[in-house]
């Protein structure tokens, strides 16, 4: 199941009066499914990052959700 979580949208100054003209019946369903990662690709990435961690002398840690 999908929850709703905190979402950042960002649009150019010169574009938050901007009008759209859309024809409602050619609005498609947004697709929520979550795409897996291939389990090799996820793995290499976890053990680059945990090596690079490893390696860092000043380590900096951002966790956004």
């Amino acid at each position: 199941m999908l929850k709703g979580r905190p979402v950042y949208i960002a649009l150019p100054v010169d574009l938050n009066g901007f009008e759209l003209n859309i024809n409602p019946s050619e609005i498609k369903p947004l697709n929520l499914t979550i795409p897996r990662n291939p389990k090799d690709v996820h793995a290499a990435a976890l053990e680059t990052i945990i090596d690079i961690a490893k390696r860092a002398q000043n380590i900096v840690v951002v966790v956004d959700a």
